[in-house]
């Protein structure tokens, strides 16, 4: 898993 795509859903959980 690319450090982008780990970062990508971090965000996600945070947006939510």
């Amino acid at each position: 898993m690319h450090i982008l795509e780990a970062t990508n859903l971090l965000r996600n959980c945070l947006l939510v």
